[in-house]
Parts: C-alpha cells; structure tokens; sequence
C-alpha cells in the first residue's frame, strides 16, 4: 500500500525543546496546565509531545525558550490545538501558532539555523 506525501506549506524541524502551555478556556474556572517537549516545529506550529493533549479546537497560551548562540530567547504565542494524539507513542498534539506576543523574530531565526543545518 502506498502511502500519501503529506504537503506542508511550512518545512518541518526536530527539536527537543521543554513547552509551558496552558488553555485559554473561557468555560472552566481553572485553565488546564501542562508541560510538554517540542517533537519537531515549523513556521505555521508544533508537535508537542505531553501525556495530556488537550481536545481539538482548545485555544492554548504557549511560553518556551529558543536556543540561541548568545543567549535562549522567550517566545510567547497563542495557538490551537489543530490535533491530538492519544492512542500511539508518544501522546501530544498538533498547534498551530495563531499569534505572537513576544519571540516571533527569535523563533524564524531558530527555524532558519535549523534549516541551514540540514543542507
């Protein structure tokens, strides 16, 4: 059986970078929070690996540190949880980044250097 070719508008990376993330529900009195690692990522979002993925459609607020050569940077941003994954190893979900509060610059460095690094 052949397999399908995924088509992404953006390339992916493997990272291995620690996530803090919590929901943005409006819904419950105490927003759901975890931590997770960054399984691979690209311009439009992320895998994250996190033994609790959050529902489809749960908008999260996300904070993690880039690599850098001088020094990590913060990236804050909000996204949606586009998919999760709960049945298979490793459990996590798909994000996709919806907005920026701080670190975007950070992030389109780091996923340069990533991309310097496969050629």
């Amino acid at each position: 059986m052949q397999m399908a070719h995924e088509q992404r508008k953006h390339p992916r990376h493997v990272a291995d970078v620690v996530v803090s993330f919590r929901s943005c529900r409006s819904d419950v009195l105490v927003p759901e929070r975890g931590e997770g690692t960054i399984e691979n990522v690209s311009r439009g979002g992320i895998f994250l690996t996190t033994p609790s993925p959050l529902e489809t459609g749960t908008e999260v607020e996300l904070t993690f540190e880039v690599p850098g050569e001088e020094r990590a940077r913060l990236v804050s941003a909000r996204a949606v949880v586009r998919w999760n994954r709960t049945s298979l190893e490793p459990a996590g979900m798909g994000l996709q980044f919806q907005e920026f509060a701080s670190g975007e610059k950070a992030l389109r460095t780091w996923l340069d250097q990533l991309a310097s690094k496969k050629k």
